[in-house]
């Protein structure tokens, strides 16, 4: 079954609001990916990682407030437990209508309605609903188009600040990088907006209490490259590599009063990795504007907001010796990036803007007019991550050597996929790529050791096509 909705089927493609050059589907498109089969990712996340890993930590994390007003009163503690029991129930859970009355409570109650009843469940209802739908029934619990109350902000707020050395290599580097060439320029900064991405709160584990700061150090460490020199080694792990076509692109049409876009996925070290990337654009001249689009509400432990944002480029451009244990020149520099980022926002070089579509299970082919009018007109739409990367391919089970660029083939512009690969789905894999991949990393389709750069663009030619 191809639910209507979010897996677009064929009788609603005359329907469909996005200018397609061809469809994406043929007359036998790929099935959604379902969490029903043991043995996969998607499996291993409704059945294990949600309940024993993510549940804990917002419960860890929201404690004081869950016995405090107004949450006390309102029976916030309730509605997780009665999440939680829902949840462990698999196939007997069923997901129900939402009842806070929120801004986007019409959209889910037509999204839920797509679903047979025998299927509306954890398991058999599509694997990228049943993941949104339970962020968004933990907001629902704690009243968020209320309160306004980020219930994942204490974990963002420690991933940034774990992040501090990683971040200081950055913006050490920005003096250096003004003596190198915009092409190079370019490649360093889509490049480490890509790794940044391998910066996922939700796959994180738990810090133990004995020594948590030196652990969560240990894994920062291990899993970003924080130096030019590392991410230029790192490519041998980008599986799909468009780099080249896109910064020539970006440098072709290069113009004053052109944007970019970015969708961005995580706060903490991607999120500083994507102003860096904002920054270095802005500076080189590529473009005049950047826009970056957050989410709408917290969802997915660590995906952005634009308080998250905000919140980011205050703190940096506010950092002291005393609050930071760096060298003072890394503390100077990373306050001289903070106030870079913060003298663009004011001026108007960088945009943030909030929606609440980047929360919902929608594939991107079936984007409300509202978004797809800011897109539209942009140079090029940077799409980051893995959840946003599974909309854009309307998480749909291609087969992996499919060209991206007919996959992609429906954006109305130019769009950029930068994807460390952590769900068991993808395009633009060729065979011998995939072979090689398997046979260094038995986990290489959810381990975010492996990525993806993937171009489109309706006006330039894209080699692998």
């Amino acid at each position: 079954i191809i639910f209507s909705r979010f897996f677009c089927n064929l009788r609603s493609f005359s329907s469909m609001r996005l200018h397609f050059r061809h469809s994406p589907l043929s007359s036998s498109p790929p099935a959604p990916l379902l969490s029903n089969a043991p043995g996969t990712w998607a499996h291993d996340t409704m059945t294990r990682r949600i309940s024993t890993e993510i549940f804990p930590r917002i419960l860890q994390d929201n404690g004081l407030e869950l016995n405090s007003p107004p949450f006390c009163h309102r029976g916030t503690s309730d509605n997780l437990t009665e999440l939680l029991r829902s949840l462990d129930s698999g196939r007997s859970g069923q997901l129900r209508s939402l009842l806070d009355h929120g801004p986007d409570s019409e959209i889910w109650a037509e999204l839920l309605k797509d679903i047979p009843e025998h299927q509306k469940n954890w398991l058999d209802a599509p694997w990228l609903l049943a993941e949104f739908y339970f962020y968004r029934r933990v907001a629902e619990a704690f009243f968020f188009f209320e309160t306004r109350y980020d219930f994942f902000a204490k974990q963002k707020m420690s991933g940034l600040h774990t992040a501090l050395q990683a971040i200081s290599s950055l913006a050490q580097s920005l003096p250096a990088l003004e003596q190198q060439s915009r092409c190079q320029v370019i490649q360093l900064g889509l490049l480490t907006s890509l790794w940044g991405n391998k910066m996922d709160l939700s796959l994180w584990p738990s810090p133990s209490p004995s020594g948590s700061a030196t652990e969560a150090v240990g894994v920062l460490e291990d899993r970003i490259a924080a130096t030019a020199t590392q991410i230029q080694a790192a490519q041998r792990y980008i599986l799909d590599n468009d780099l080249p076509v896109a910064v020539s692109h970006l440098l072709a049409s290069s113009t004053s009063s052109s944007s970019v876009d970015i969708v961005v996925d995580n706060a903490g070290y991607e999120l500083v990795s994507d102003l860096f990337l904002a920054l270095l654009l802005l500076h080189s001249n590529v473009v005049s504007n950047v826009v970056l689009h957050c989410k709408g509400h917290p969802t997915f432990v660590s995906d952005a907001t634009v308080e998250d944002a905000r919140y980011t480029i205050r703190f940096l451009s506010a950092l002291s010796c005393q609050s930071a244990p760096l060298p003072a020149e890394a503390t100077e520099a990373i306050v001289r990036f903070g106030c870079q980022l913060q003298f663009a926002l004011e001026s108007g070089q960088l945009v943030l803007q909030d929606d609440l579509f980047w929360c919902q299970p929608i594939a991107f082919w079936n984007m409300p007019p509202s978004v797809e009018a800011k897109l539209y007109k942009s140079r090029l739409t940077i799409v980051k991550g893995d959840a946003n990367y599974r909309r854009l391919l309307g998480d749909l089970n291609w087969p992996l050597d499919t060209p991206a660029s007919k996959v992609l083939s429906y954006w109305p512009g130019a769009v950029l996929a930068l994807r460390a690969l952590k769900a068991e789905l993808g395009c633009g894999i060729s065979v011998e790529q995939q072979q090689r991949a398997a046979a260094e990393d038995k986990s290489w389709l959810v381990s975010g050791r492996w990525a993806v750069i993937q171009f489109y663009s309706t006006s330039t030619p894209n080699p692998s096509e």
